[in-house]
C-alpha cells in the first residue's frame, strides 16, 4: 500500500496513465480479473460465493481522457468512465459476494461524476494532514472490516428515516456491527407506544443476517449531564452537520438559503455548547472528558470544513476570497454528508471509558491522610472521587524533555485533567503562585481498583515519556525506574530527608508512594511467561551485590539505589545493607574515576602512593570533611619521591601487610569529597544519606513482617479501618524512617571498611596504566603495595632503558624518526606545568602581545623566561617526568637570533651565557639543583652542535640520572681530542652508576617590575 501521496501519485501515472491518457475502462476491467481470479480460489474449496467479502479500493487524481480526441477531457469520455463503472458495480452485484466500494480521490483535478456514485465510502482528500488520517484511520477500517452487511428499516407510519440510509455497513473485526439510525416523528397525532422498529441486516442475495426489533416504549429521555447524554448531543450534532451538507450538494443556493445555513452552522456550535463548557472545566465531575474533548475537536474540524465551503458560495458579497473549484467543493459536501468513524483517538478514549466502567469502586471511604494525600487542588478531587469518573492520579513533573525532568510538587493531578490542561502533553501547565509542569510521571497506588484504572492510562503517559526523548527502554515500565531513582536523588541531596517538619513529612511519604506504585507496575509487567519486571530486577541487584566488574554497566546508581527500595520486603535485611555498601563503593569509585581521568600517568601513581602509608592511630578517620582545600595535590608532590618509593612500598607491606592510612589525609579529602557530582553518580552526602535510609527503612520492613508486610501496611493507611489513632502513628512512624541523619562530618561517617577504602582507592587510581595492567595477567592476588612497587620499578627500568638509547650528542634530535606525543609521553613523562597558572597565564598574554611578530615558539619561550622573572616557577608531576618542550627547537632558536644580531655564539663565555639564557626559556623545576646541573650539560652539547664543534661525552636524556662519566668535562677549543673520542663512544650505552635520589631547591628570586620582554 501507498505510504505517501507522492508514491500514490506516482503508481497511478506509471499504471493507469500511460502516455498521459487515464483509461477508468482499462482499470476497471484488470480490477475484475484480479477479484474474479481470487473469489475462484475460495470458491474452488466449497466455499459459498455469499461467504466471501471483497472489498475494492479505488484510488484517482484525475479523470477519464481515454475517448477521442485522446488525452483531453470530453464527455464522451465521461460516459465511457461512467459506463465502466457501471459494469463494475454490476461485476460486483452478479458475483453474489457482499462487497464494500472505498473512493479515495485526491486534488480538484478528478470529475466526481465519475467514481463518487460508485462509493459506499468517500473521502476527499486535498490536504497531508487528511491524507494521513485516512492512511492511519478510513483505510485501516476498511482492510479490517469482517465483512458487509445491506440494512433495511421497517418503521411505524408517521416516523421516518433523519438521513439516507447507507447502502452497506461493514462489520467489525469482533464481528459486532455499530451503527445508530435517526429517525424522525412526522406524525400529526403522535405515535403509539406499542408500535416497534425493526431492524434487519441483509446479506448478498436478501439472506437475513441479524435481525431485531424494539418497541418505541423502550425509548428513554437522555439526561444531558451525563455521559450518554453528553454523547447524544454531539452525534446529533455530527448528524445535522451531514443534513446541511446534503442539502448543499448539486446546487448553488441562493442568499437567504446561505444565511439559514449560517445559522444551522452556528446552531449545531451552540447545541453542544454546554458539553464544552463541562469538558473544559477542570472542576466540573465529568465522566469520558477526555473522550468528550477529542469528538468536540473532530466535530469542530468538519464544521469549520462546512463553514469553508460555504464561504465560495458568498465570494461575491466579499466572502472568503481562496477557490477550491466546483469539483473540490462537490467532494467536499459528499464527504461531509457521510458518517464519519469514530478516530482512533476518540476510539482509545472510548475504550478506556468502557473499561472503567467494568473497574468496581471503592468499598471504603478513604483515611484522613489518604484523602489529603491523593487530594488534587487542579480538579478539587481526591482518589475516590475520581473513580467513577474513569479517572487515576499522577505525580506532576517539570522539564523540556525526558532527561532533564524533575518532581515539582508532591501533590498529585488527575490524568484526564492534566490533558485537557495541556493538550495532551503538547504545552505546560501554569499554575497560580506554583511551579508550571509539562508531564505526569509515576502514578499514585491508593488501592487495587484504583491501581486498575491507573493502568489504563500507563500507555498514553509512557508514549508521551518516550515521545519527549526518553531512552528507548525494553520494557517501558523502566522509565518508572528511572523517574523514581531521580525522586530518590532529589531526596538524598537533602530536598526533604533532613526534616520531621509537616510539610516534609509529607514528602519522604511521597517517595515511599512512588516506590510502592513502581513496585505495583513491575510486579505486574510478566516477562517470559512465568517472571515478573520486579524478579528481572532483584536478579540484577544481586548480580550487583556479588560481581563488582558488572558494575560499571549500570548507567544510573539511582535506579540502582531505588531497586533496594523495591525490593527491600522480598530481601532479608542483611542483603539491603550489602546493596547499600557496594552502591557506596561504585559510588566512590566513580567520583575517583571522574577526578582522576585526566590526571597523568605519574599523577595516578603519586596519588595511589599517597593513600598507602602507615601510621599507628586512626585519627585520619577523624579528619573534618570540610578542610579539604585545592593545594592538597601540591603538598602530596613534595612528599612524593618516585625513586625511594619502590622500596619504601616493599618495607611497609612487609611490616604492616594490609594496614594502611593516607600519607596525606588532605588529598583524600580533596579527592572523594568532590563539590560537583555528575549526574547519575552519588556524592559523599549522599552515599552517607542513602546508608541512613537503608538502616532505617530496613527495620521499618522487619518491624512489618510480623504484621500485614510493609507494603499492605503501608496501603492500609489509605482507607479508614479501626482506629485512627493507630493509623496517624503508623503514618508517622513511616515518614521517621525517612527523616535521615545530618550530613557526615568525618571519613569515618563514610568510610565503613577503611582499609578496603583505601586499598580500593589506590587500585582505581592504576587500572588503566600499561604496566598495571601486564602485572594483573601475572598477580591476580597481591597487596596494593606490592602492585604499586611493580609498577613504579616497571617505569623506572622503562625510563631508564629509554634515556640511554636516545642520547644527546648533537643538535639532533635523540631518536632517529619523528615520535607521536604518545610515544613522548612514554618515554620522558610529562613536562613541568607553572605552579601559579593564573600569574603564567597573564604573563603570556602580554609576552605574546608585545611579539605578535616573532615565530610561536619564540614566543612561547620568553613567555617561560618572563614568568621566571616575576616569581613564578614550573614543577613536574614525579621525578621521572621530565619532558621538556622544545629543547632542540628553542636552542635553535636562541643560536638563529644571536646570529642574525651579531652576538657572538662561539667560545666558553658565549656557551656559558647561552646555557644560562637557555635555563630561563625552558620548562624544568629550577628548585631542582641536580636537575639543572644535567639540564645545563645537555643545553650545552645540543649548542656545540649547533657550533660545529665537537662534543664531549654522549649525555642520557633524561633529568633524573647522572652520567659519571659527563661530570663537567669543559670542551677544548683548540684541539680535535675530543671529536675522536665522541667517535668511539657512538653507537655504545651509557653506564648509569647512581640514580639523583634528592632534591636540592633554591629559593627563587623576588619577582621584578612588570616589564616588556623583547628577546635576546
Amino acid at each position: 500500500m501507498p505510504t505517501s501521496s507522492e508514491q500514490l501519485q506516482r503508481s497511478l501515472r506509471l499504471s493507469y496513465s500511460p502516455g498521459g491518457i487515464t483509461n477508468f475502462q482499462a482499470a476497471f476491467e484488470r480490477a475484475k480479473k484480479i477479484i474474479l481470479r481470487e473469489v475462484t480460489k475460495f470458491t474452488a474449496k466449497g466455499i459459498k460465493s455469499s461467504h466471501i467479502d471483497v472489498t475494492a479500493l479505488l484510488f484517482t487524481d484525475g479523470e477519464d481522457t481515454s475517448a477521442p480526441p485522446l488525452g483531453h477531457k470530453t464527455e464522451a469520455a465521461t460516459k465511457k468512465a461512467r459506463a465502466a463503472g457501471d459494469a463494475f458495480r454490476y461485476f460486483l452485484e452478479t458475483m453474489d459476494c457482499p462487497s464494500f466500494v472505498s473512493v479515495a480521490a485526491f486534488g480538484e483535478h478528478h470529475n466526481p461524476e465519475q467514481c463518487q456514485y460508485l462509493s459506499d465510502r468517500y473521502y476527499y482528500i486535498n490536504r497531508e494532514e487528511v491524507l494521513s488520517e485516512w492512511l492511519a484511520g478510513g483505510l485501516s477500517e476498511s482492510l479490517q472490516s469482517s465483512g458487509f452487511v445491506n440494512p433495511k428499516l421497517h418503521l411505524p407510519k408517521g416516523l421516518i428515516m433523519a438521513e439516507p440510509l447507507p447502502r452497506n455497513i461493514g462489520i467489525n473485526p469482533d464481528g459486532c456491527i455499530e451503527q445508530e439510525f435517526w429517525l424522525r416523528d412526522e406524525s400529526s397525532e403522535g405515535l403509539s407506544q406499542t408500535e416497534e422498529v425493526k431492524v434487519i441486516m441483509e446479506s448478498v442475495g436478501s439472506q437475513t443476517a441479524i435481525q431485531g426489533s424494539t418497541a418505541l416504549s423502550s425509548a428513554t429521555v437522555i439526561c444531558s449531564e451525563t455521559l450518554q447524554g453528553r454523547t447524544f448531543l454531539i452525534e446529533s450534532a455530527e448528524m445535522q452537520l451531514r443534513q446541511i451538507a446534503l442539502e448543499l450538494r448539486g446546487k448553488r443556493p441562493s442568499p437567504t438559503e446561505l444565511a439559514l445555513l449560517r445559522e444551522k452552522l452556528m446552531g449545531v456550535k451552540e447545541s453542544v455548547r454546554s458539553v464544552l463548557e463541562a469538558a473544559s472545566d477542570p472542576k466540573s465531575k465529568i465522566q469520558g472528558r477526555c473522550l468528550l474533548l477529542t469528538r468536540l475537536d473532530d466535530l469542530e474540524i468538519r464544521r469549520n470544513r462546512l463553514s469553508y465551503t460555504l464561504g465560495h458560495f458568498e465570494v461575491e458579497k466579499g466572502g472568503d476570497a481562496r477557490s477550491i473549484g466546483a469539483v473540490g467543493i462537490d467532494a467536499v459536501l459528499r464527504d461531509a454528508s457521510q458518517k464519519v468513524p469514530l478516530s482512533n483517538t476518540a476510539r482509545e478514549w472510548l475504550r478506556i471509558v468502557d473499561a472503567s466502567n467494568a473497574i468496581l469502586p471503592m468499598k471504603k471511604e478513604l483515611s484522613t491522610y489518604g484523602k489529603s494525600s491523593t487530594f488534587d487542588s487542579i480538579s478539587g478531587c481526591d482518589a475516590k472521587m475520581t473513580m467513577p469518573l474513569g479517572n487515576a492520579m499522577f505525580y506532576r513533573l517539570h522539564g523540556e524533555s525526558f532527561s532533564t525532568l524533575v518532581d515539582c510538587s508532591d501533590e498529585p493531578i488527575a490524568y484526564e485533567v492534566f490533558s485537557m490542561l495541556s493538550g495532551s502533553g503538547k504545552k505546560a501547565v501554569a499554575m497560580n503562585g506554583g511551579e508550571s509542569f509539562t508531564r505526569v510521571g509515576i502514578p499514585m497506588y491508593v488501592t487495587p481498583e484504583h491501581f486498575r484504572c491507573v493502568q489504563l492510562f500507563l500507555p498514553a503517559v509512557m508514549d508521551q515519556l518516550s515521545d519527549n526523548g526518553a531512552p528507548k527502554h525494553s520494557p517501558t515500565e523502566k522509565l518508572f525506574l528511572e523517574l523514581l531513582g531521580r525522586s530518590l536523588a532529589s531526596s538524598l541531596r537533602g530536598s526533604g530527608l533532613n526534616s520531621s517538619s509537616s510539610g516534609t513529612n509529607r514528602h519522604n511519604l511521597t517517595l515511599l508512594q512512588k516506590t510502592r506504585s513502581v513496585r505495583a507496575i513491575l510486579d505486574s509487567k510478566i516477562k517470559d511467561g512465568s517472571k515478573s519486571l520486579l524478579d528481572e530486577l532483584i536478579k540484577s541487584a544481586e548480580t550487583f551485590i556479588n560481581d563488582p566488574e558488572s558494575r560499571i554497566h549500570v548507567t544510573n546508581i539511582y535506579e540502582m539505589a531505588s531497586i533496594g527500595l523495591l525490593v527491600a520486603e522480598n530481601w532479608p535485611s542483611h542483603c539491603i545493607v550489602q546493596l547499600g555498601e557496594a552502591i557506596i563503593e561504585e559510588s566512590m569509585r566513580r567520583i575517583i574515576i571522574s577526578k582522576i581521568q585526566n590526571k597523568s600517568e605519574s599523577e595516578r601513581i603519586q596519588l595511589a602512593w599517597s593513600v598507602l602509608g602507615h601510621s599507628t592511630s586512626g585519627t585520619w578517620l577523624d579528619f573534618p570533611l570540610k578542610d579539604s582545600n585545592t593545594k592538597a595535590t601540591q603538598s602530596c608532590n613534595e612528599q612524593f619521591d618516585m625513586l625511594a618509593a619502590c622500596d619504601d612500598l616493599k618495607y611497609l607491606e612487609e611490616k604492616f601487610p594490609g594496614v594502611y592510612s593516607p600519607r596525606n589525609v588532605v588529598t583524600l579529602v580533596h579527592i572523594l569529597n568532590s563539590p560537583s557530582v555528575p549526574d547519575g553518580r552519588m556524592g559523599l552526602s549522599e552515599c552517607y544519606a542513602l546508608r541512613s535510609l537503608y538502616q532505617k527503612f530496613t527495620t521499618l520492613v522487619e518491624d512489618a513482617r510480623i504484621d500485614r508486610g510493609v507494603w499492605n501496611l503501608f496501603d492500609s493507611l489509605m482507607l479508614e479501618e479501626g482506629d485512627t489513632t493507630k493509623q496517624e502513628e503508623i503514618v508517622r512512624k513511616f515518614g521517621a524512617a525517612f527523616v535521615l541523619e545530618d550530613t557526615p562530618q568525618t571519613l569515618r561517617d563514610i568510610l565503613a571498611e577503611p582499609m578496603k577504602s583505601l586499598s580500593q582507592f589506590a587500585v582505581h587510581c592504576l587500572r588503566g596504566l600499561s604496566f598495571f595492567q601486564n602485572n594483573k595477567q601475572n598477580n591476580e592476588q597481591i597487596s596494593p603495595r606490592l602492585e604499586l612497587a611493580s609498577v613504579i620499578d616497571s617505569i623506572v627500568t622503562e625510563r631508564e632503558e629509554c634515556a640511554r638509547k636516545y642520547i644527546i650528542k648533537d643538535a639532533n634530535y635523540p631518536s632517529p624518526g619523528p615520535m607521536s606525543a604518545e610515544q613522548w609521553a612514554k618515554n620522558w613523562g610529562s613536562e613541568a606545568s607553572p605552579a601559579d597558572p593564573i600569574l603564567y597565564a597573564k604573563v603570556r598574554s602580554r609576552v605574546h602581545r608585545n611579539n605578535f611578530n616573532k615565530s610561536l615558539t619564540v614566543k612561547e619561550a620568553l613567555a617561560d623566561k618572563a614568568y621566571r622573572k616575576h616569581g613564578g616557577h614550573f614543577a613536574f608531576p614525579s621525578q621521572l617526568d621530565t619532558f621538556i618542550p622544545g629543547l632542540h627547537r628553542r636552542t635553535r632558536d636562541l643560536h638563529n637570533i644571536w646570529k642574525q644580531i651579531g652576538k657572538e655564539t662561539r667560545g666558553p663565555l658565549a656557551r656559558k651565557n647561552a646555557v644560562e639564557e637557555m635555563l630561563l626559556r625552558l620548562r624544568w623545576d629550577s628548585r631542582d639543583k641536580a636537575a639543572g646541573t644535567k639540564l645545563s650539560k645537555i643545553v650545552g652539547v645540543i649548542w656545540d652542535g649547533l657550533e660545529n664543534r665537537p662534543a664531549g661525552l654522549p649525555i642520557s636524556s633524561a633529568l633524573w640520572l647522572h652520567d659519571i662519566s659527563s661530570d663537567d668535562d669543559e670542551i677544548d677549543y683548540d684541539s680535535d681530542n675530543s671529536r675522536e673520542t665522541s667517535k668511539e663512544m657512538e653507537g655504545k650505552e651509557i653506564f648509569v652508576t647512581e640514580k639523583c635520589n634528592s632534591r636540592i631547591y633554591e629559593k627563587g628570586g623576588d619577582a621584578d617590575e612588570w616589564s616588556v620582554i623583547t628577546g635576546g
